[in-house]
């Protein structure tokens, strides 16, 4: 009791800091500790002087919730001691994560020149907007570039002059590691106009940073946002216009398109779509496309989350858990491209039709150069793009079909290769004498060896006749 009245004094004795003691001492008062559970372990962990208050807060809380479990004694004494030890390595990492990054003063010189604004956080530096337009819209996609093959410690100070010799400059994110506070190796810059970025990715592709001895020639091209998911395992008892209606009425922010592939044995079919008898409707799949990357990715993560119960919750056609993931994106060909396209992609052929009866009637609109036929797909290359395109007019929609005009890459339906019956293992064969003078003949391995006259083996027999 003598003591108890005095513990800061008797913990400032053993070491402890002023702020650790007075915590330790307002556990003591209460009960919620006793003098004899306080080891030297104890002691030489709060005497640190770089122990922060807040984890030290932290770790006797978490002393607290568990002593009630524990008894007194050593099992007090250890779960304390793993506590502070514990709190006080994640302090220090936090500690050494926020001293990473460029030096003070050269940052502080930067953000004086350029009056740019610049956030830490656990995970990333982001520097900018520019000052006056933070509450402005950013700029588009398209002048955005990726960086990449970036040194570890490459930070602000030394990637902003140099993205700076191809025009203004928007926003610079560079994510970083959260225990050490090195950048990941890449960074994305959001420049003031797209003629920017394209010029940023011609002028600095290749170049190293100068202030870094082990840099490797960096590489800047213009980001490609992707704004398509493919969606899989879809009900394929549901028709196209049942899985589109579908997900337009899910209430997906942005969702600009549905694009979805009747089956070819639907086409054919005069059983009503969504009966129990009813073949195939669709091929399983569709591409949802949204105005923007980052409706694309709420979208994705709304769809993974409930396994696409928002959309087919409701479906007679046995929806099971979807499979949701980014569509490879799709390259925009330039106008003087697309003003020269002749080839007609034809969806939703009947299997009845046949290559030559699609010749036929694709004829009747001008010189024909070539066409395939394979499976519901059709590919015609008129000779002329006017024709092309009265063809397109004239016939997409009729009987069901989806005409359009086809790109570099055309997706085609390629039935699979024949299987080919298993082959058999090769046999190994050896020479045999048998009894008939000593004629040899072929015996495969794995049959009974034919014995000669005298019921000799094969080896006796070599060696009288050697």
């Amino acid at each position: 009791k003598d003591g108890a009245a005095d513990f800061e004094s008797r913990l400032a004795g053993r070491g402890v800091g002023v702020v650790a003691a007075g915590h330790l001492a307002e556990l003591l008062r209460a009960g919620r500790l006793t003098w004899a559970e306080l080891d030297g372990e104890t002691f030489a962990a709060v005497s640190e002087i770089d122990f922060p208050e807040h984890a030290l807060v932290s770790a006797l809380k978490e002393f607290e919730e568990a002593a009630d479990d524990l008894r007194p004694g050593e099992a007090r004494t250890v779960a304390l001691n793993c506590a502070l030890k514990a709190w006080r390595e994640s302090a220090m990492g936090h500690a050494q994560s926020a001293s990473k990054g460029p030096s003070e003063a050269s940052l502080k010189r930067l953000l004086q020149r350029t009056g740019f604004s610049h956030e830490v956080t656990a995970g990333q530096r982001r520097y900018g907007p520019p000052p006056g337009r933070q509450r402005e819209p950013p700029p588009p996609p398209s002048c955005e570039v990726f960086i990449s093959r970036l040194p570890p410690d490459a930070f602000e100070d030394s990637l902003v002059p140099l993205l700076e010799e191809a025009g203004p400059l928007f926003d610079l994110q560079i994510p970083t590691e959260p225990t050490s506070g090195l950048n990941k190796g890449f960074a994305f810059a959001l420049f003031a106009s797209p003629a920017d970025a394209v010029r940023a990715a011609e002028l600095l592709n290749g170049r190293r940073l100068c202030d870094f001895s082990d840099s490797r020639p960096l590489q800047v091209e213009p980001m490609a946002p992707n704004c398509r998911l493919l969606v899989g395992n879809l009900p394929k008892r549901q028709s196209v216009e049942q899985i589109r209606s579908a997900f337009e009425s899910a209430g997906l922010n942005g969702l600009t398109g549905v694009v979805c592939y009747a089956a070819a044995a639907a086409a054919s079919s005069n059983v009503p779509s969504g009966s129990s008898q009813s073949p195939a409707s669709n091929r399983g799949f569709c591409f949802l496309e949204f105005a923007s990357h980052a409706d694309a990715s709420a979208a994705k993560k709304r769809l993974v989350k409930d396994r696409g119960r928002c959309v087919f919750a409701d479906c007679s056609g046995g929806a099971g858990d979807i499979c949701v993931d980014w569509a490879d994106a799709v390259e925009e060909e330039d106008r003087e491209t697309l003003n020269q396209l002749r080839l007609l992609l034809i969806r939703n052929l009947k299997p009845s039709v046949t290559e030559a009866e699609l010749r036929r009637r694709v004829a009747s609109f001008g010189q024909l150069d070539s066409v395939t036929r394979t499976q519901d797909l059709g590919l015609v290359c008129f000779h002329r793009r006017e024709d092309a395109l009265r063809a397109v007019a004239e016939l997409d929609g009729v009987d069901g079909l989806e005409v359009s005009l086809a790109r570099r890459q055309v997706p085609q339906a390629v039935p699979p290769p024949p299987r080919q019956p298993p082959q058999q293992p090769q046999q190994l064969v050896q020479w045999q004498p048998t009894s008939h003078g000593g004629i040899l003949q072929l015996v495969a391995q794995g049959v009974k060896r034919a014995s000669g006259g005298s019921g000799c083996s094969f080896n006796q027999k070599r060696e009288r006749r050697f």
